[in-house]
């Protein structure tokens, strides 16, 4: 009872320690600051078999320091992950040993946790506004071909483990019955003189033995068997996931070349419109705009080979900014094609206005003439009839004075008054045209800056090299941060009473022949709750 508590209390023990930070913070760690190295790439890297030594190390280091601590012997700790395996609850926690002897589980588990790193990074980014939404799909779809792999590679090394233990069980079983007929062999010489006495007891022990050994083998068959038959379902399972997985991978694929070649027609038609536009345009240029042109079709050249590399590296996300720069060029230029057309039609409507005047001005003159000539008759008849009266008056000795006065009234007045309406016209109408103009040229001054500013805002593209750096750059700050975290969570867990075995004894505690802990730890909680169960 003592020996089966004992280790129902240490089977336990190694279940919470698994579970706790002080088994995961180190290998969380560790596989974040190593798994950079790794991509989804077939090809194993020399530094890929460095740093699984490397984790093996690590790991053997925190079970060889928990079973010092635990006083427990390699062969009981192996027994114990057995009994770990057959239980359903606690299978998933023993895994993760099983899947630590295992170089291609390692490869998957650390390209898989890569994969999450760069989603972390890319939603980041985007919440600053520096990814955009197709980087995130992007990086959420090589997250989900990561675990697809790890998965299919946890499944093999737990078969392959399964297969190791079947073989190493057969192996135990014919050296033992090896042994057993080198014994009886060894016995049958030795007691050869009282062979006839004990030959039918000899006989019936053989029997009950092997009796034994054929019953024992027939429940080692079947048990194989029935694990086999399980096995084989597992992978048929699996199999038909990874199809599943595979055909869904397909048809997303065949989607998405369908929309690339929707993209490329259209933006081939685009081009092509473009292209009209501008031999169109080429057609009515000078000399001198046709040097430009060239200048201009040699820019655009070098840009389009500059285009053609950066798009096998941005894709679908390059295709789309440039269709927004476009968009919103031809958008400026219409505005400002817009906004000429409107001051020529404003100018020419100014010019209709102002011949308008003119021949205005020209009946008002007219008009003038003719109400002078109208005056001068009517002066002259006046002039006349004054004449007439100043003779008389002279027969009756009357004054010339008033003539004078009566001439001057009768033609000054009205030309007074059309002069003063023709120059009241023409001022009204010069300050109208001056304020139209200086608004027009202030408008068009406005709208020229904005769109120097804006193709000048827009005009220099990030590169490849800047866009990596920055994501280096954002990978650390983000890694950094969550070290930060986990060792406050490992300073929490010592805190309470946890051990820390990613680290070696120190000297106090190795001439005690255990780690440093605080008193009424988790081990010692643990260790005094089953004796005391025991006693009871």
């Amino acid at each position: 009872m003592e020996k089966g508590s004992n280790i129902e209390w240490v089977y336990d023990y190694l279940v919470q320690f698994l579970k706790s930070p002080g088994w995961s913070l180190p290998i969380i760690q560790f596989i974040d600051e190593n798994c950079s190295h790794f991509d989804n790439g077939e090809e194993n890297k020399l530094i890929y078999t460095s740093l699984f030594e490397q984790f093996q190390k690590m790991i053997d280091t925190l079970l060889d320091n928990l079973l010092k601590e635990l006083n427990v012997s390699p062969v009981l700790f192996l027994h114990l992950v057995e009994l770990g395996m057959k239980n359903q609850e606690d299978k998933v926690v023993f895994e993760q040993i099983v899947a630590c002897d295992n170089f291609m589980s390692f490869k998957k588990l650390m390209t898989k946790r890569n994969k999450e790193i760069e989603v972390e990074v890319v939603k980041s980014m985007k919440n600053e506004g520096i990814a955009s939404e197709e980087d995130l799909e992007l990086a959420l779809e090589k997250q989900e071909i990561a675990e697809v792999g790890y998965a299919l590679a946890l499944s093999i090394a737990w078969e392959e483990e399964q297969r190791r233990k079947a073989r190493e069980a057969e192996e135990d079983l014919n050296r033992v019955l090896k042994e057993s007929e080198l014994e009886y062999k060894a016995n049958f010489d030795k007691d050869r003189s009282d062979e006839d006495t004990r030959k039918k007891k000899k006989d019936e022990d053989d029997r009950v033995e092997k009796e034994r050994l054929r019953k024992e083998d027939d429940d080692r068959k079947k048990k194989e068997e029935e694990e086999n038959r399980l096995a084989k379902e597992k992978r048929e399972r699996d199999e038909t996931e990874r199809l599943r997985l595979l055909k869904e991978h397909e048809l997303e694929e065949k989607r998405k070349r369908e929309e690339e070649e929707k993209k490329e027609k259209n933006d081939a038609e685009r081009k092509r419109k473009a292209l009209e536009l501008l031999e169109f345009e080429e057609r009515k240029r000078k000399e001198e705009q046709e040097i430009k042109e060239k200048e201009e079709s040699e820019r655009r050249r070098k840009a389009l080979e500059l285009q053609e590399y950066e798009e096998k590296c941005r894709k679908e996300q390059q295709e789309r900014r440039e269709r927004e720069e476009a968009e919103r060029k031809r958008k400026e230029k219409e505005e400002l094609d817009s906004l000429l057309e409107s001051r020529r039609l404003q100018k020419q409507r100014e010019d209709n206005e102002r011949k308008h005047q003119e021949e205005m001005k020209l009946k008002m003159e007219e008009l003038h003439l003719q109400r002078e000539k109208e005056m001068e008759e009517i002066r002259k008849k006046a002039e006349a009839e004054a004449e007439r009266i100043r003779l008389e008056l002279e027969s009756m000795n009357g004054a010339p004075t008033q003539e004078r006065t009566t001439r001057q009234r009768v033609t000054l007045i009205p030309m007074q008054a059309m002069q003063l309406d023709v120059n009241v016209l023409d001022l009204d109408k010069g300050r109208t045209d001056l304020t139209k103009e200086l608004q027009e040229a202030e408008n068009l001054r406005r709208l020229t800056q904005n769109i120097m500013r804006k193709q000048g805002e827009g005009g220099r593209r990030e590169t490849v090299a800047e866009r990596e750096e920055k994501i280096l750059k954002q990978r650390e700050t983000l890694l950094a941060k969550k070290k930060l975290e986990r060792e406050q969570m490992l300073k929490e867990f010592k805190d309470s009473g946890g051990i820390d075995f990613s680290q070696e004894p120190g000297d106090v505690a190795k001439d005690t022949g255990g780690f440093t802990r605080k008193r009424n730890s988790v081990l010692d909680t643990k260790r005094n709750s089953y004796r005391n169960r025991d006693n009871t």
